[in-house]
């Protein structure tokens, strides 16, 4: 939105149409283009309509350039409204599995991964107060994004995420207790893990609900996703390591028991995802769940723009230096 600081001395733009006439239209006005003719090929120019017309687009350079310094002295500036947050928001660890199953593609021609990655790209949108983070787990468990509001780093690390690049396993109990290692120094109102798996866990020397006891002792609570259909699904596997690519079918399913045990533990829930709509639902549902009451005020920031159209009148006034004595081979 565009505003100005002295709107009134946009009047001046109402100058310029008289000004414009008394100085090229007006009769008897003792004016005459003072170009001279004969340079231009052909039959001189008679003083007409033509050579009228000819003074007028030398000039309108001149006029432009006026009617820029004009809306400059305006006081133009671009106002922004900005939405500042006056309390904290929650602290948010997501723990997705990047095992090979993931690479199934049983949820409407896309692999898990791909459907998961997409999902969450949508509910850390909506969440712009909240600190959220980034854990991935196959055999081992790292931290791909720490708690952040910067939504461009995590965004950045969930497309550059793929299937094996941490090992063939699913190590359930291992990528929870890395997310609750990034919590455990939060001081926000709510702690929350969102854990993603398509598979049992197979891996760790921590169980799940192990680290579900961890997490409910640090007032963490855990909503466990389970994606996947039950069914056989075509899958695709490209080994980081070795570029070999493999194709098959898979057939296997996470385990709901155990993820209804690890919610249930911290007071969290569990879900289930066989399909797209399905996944999506699941996190506006977690998303309903976890919000908080929000106080904000509305900061108003401006960015002056004159300077940018006293710099254009400038290059307009230059232009109409070499019109006139270039062009019509004005002398001065």
């Amino acid at each position: 939105m565009w505003s100005f600081e002295q709107p009134l001395l946009l009047g001046m733009l109402l100058l310029l149409p008289p000004a414009i006439y008394l100085v090229h239209f007006r009769p008897g006005r003792g004016g005459m283009l003072r170009a001279p003719l004969d340079r231009w090929a052909g039959a001189p120019l008679a003083r007409s309509a033509a050579a009228r017309v000819l003074a007028i687009a030398a000039r309108a350079p001149f006029w432009l350039a006026a009617a820029l310094v004009m809306v400059a002295a305006a006081g133009p500036a671009r106002v922004r409204p900005d939405e500042v947050y006056l309390n904290r928001g929650l602290d948010l660890m997501i723990a997705l599995d990047e095992s090979p199953s993931m690479a199934a593609s049983d949820l409407d021609g896309q692999r898990r991964l791909d459907a998961a990655v997409h999902v969450i790209r949508g509910f850390v949108a909506g969440r712009a107060n909240d600190a959220i983070g980034l854990v991935s787990f196959s055999d081992r468990a790292v931290l791909r994004v720490p708690k952040t509001t910067d939504r461009a780093a995590l965004h950045a690390a969930l497309d550059g995420m793929d299937v094996m690049s941490l090992g063939d396993a699913t190590a359930i109990g291992t990528g929870i207790a890395v997310a609750l290692l990034h919590l455990q120094d939060s001081m926000a109102p709510g702690r929350v893990i969102v854990l993603l798996t398509d598979g049992d866990n197979n891996a760790g020397e921590l169980t799940p609900e192990a680290a579900a006891a961890l997490a409910a002792a640090r007032g963490v609570r855990i909503y466990t996703v389970g994606i996947g259909g039950a069914g056989d699904a075509e899958i695709v596997i490209t080994d980081p390591r070795t570029g070999l690519t493999q194709r098959g079918r898979y057939h296997g399913r996470y385990d709901p028991a155990l993820l209804e045990r690890v919610a249930r533990i911290t007071g969290g829930r569990s879900f289930a995802a066989a399909e797209p709509a399905a996944l999506t639902a699941v996190f506006r549902e977690i998303d309903t769940l976890e919000r908080i009451d929000r106080r904000t005020r509305v900061q108003v920031s401006r960015q002056p723009r004159h300077r940018a159209l006293l710099l254009a009148a400038l290059c307009v006034l230059l232009l109409d230096v070499a019109l006139r004595r270039v062009v019509l081979a004005e002398l001065f």
